[in-house]
């Protein structure tokens, strides 16, 4: 599972790349076992085909690895180290069972659009300063409302 800075890093990333015309992104957990970087990701100009939930068909894109647990990133900014692995990446891959797959990719074998595996920009919010805003104004409209229906009783008597 992704650490919160490599959630928030990912997100920022991939926002970047949409804009630069890369609309499909497919990323992955790499576990720890003397590796060089925690996650993987691929940016496609053309949709990401999903042959089935791990294994995926990328054509037009770029390999990018990301290493949040390197001391030797900068840490007065906390940013992980990245490394484009490939600029011009075309093949399928598969990726192992015991890793977490965040990808707006699509079904390859299908008319409609299924989705296997969540998509990290669409995954709940985590926007504090936006939740407490909602709470807040659902707090204020129900207060509200039951300080009319108390004065409109009170009124009756």
């Amino acid at each position: 599972m992704l650490s919160s800075l490599e959630s928030e890093y990912l997100k920022g990333l991939i926002s970047t790349y949409k804009l630069k015309g890369y609309g499909y992104y497919l990323a992955h957990t790499v576990t720890e076992n003397n590796n060089d970087y925690d996650v993987c990701v691929y940016f496609s100009k053309s949709k990401i085909k999903a042959i089935d939930q791990n294994i995926f068909s990328i054509e037009n894109g770029l390999k990018i690895y990301i290493d949040s647990s390197s001391r030797s990133y900068n840490t007065s900014y906390n940013t992980p180290r990245v490394v484009l692995a490939d600029n011009n990446f075309n093949a399928t891959i598969s990726v192992n069972v015991a890793e977490f797959v965040y990808t707006n990719s699509i079904l390859g074998y299908s008319e409609e659009t299924y989705v296997l595996n969540p998509d990290i920009i669409k995954s709940g919010s985590t926007n504090y300063e936006t939740d407490c805003f909602g709470i807040v104004v659902v707090v204020l409209i129900c207060s509200f409302l039951l300080f009319s229906f108390l004065r409109s009783i009170l009124r009756m008597k």
